[in-house]
């Protein structure tokens, strides 16, 4: 059961809180969840699991930390 309500974006161009990304880098271990490198501070971005255009809602639960490169700017 989540001890926090899950952040929802009012809108797509919402930026996310640093409370927030802390959180996914946490779930995540800290660990880019597409080359499974660890993430080293400022060399990461939060990616959409599903994007906006494909669908994807901009809320805290389709948001993991990736690589800014490769990862991200492949995708």
């Amino acid at each position: 059961m989540r001890q926090v309500p899950e952040w929802i974006a009012k809108h797509d161009n919402e930026p996310v809180p640093p409370r927030v990304r802390l959180r996914r880098f946490q779930k995540f271990g800290g660990v880019c969840p597409v080359c499974h490198r660890n993430l080293k501070p400022g060399n990461w971005e939060l990616d959409h699991t599903i994007a906006l255009v494909n669908g994807g809602k901009h809320v805290e639960s389709n948001l993991r930390p990736v690589c800014t490169s490769p990862c991200h700017n492949d995708k």
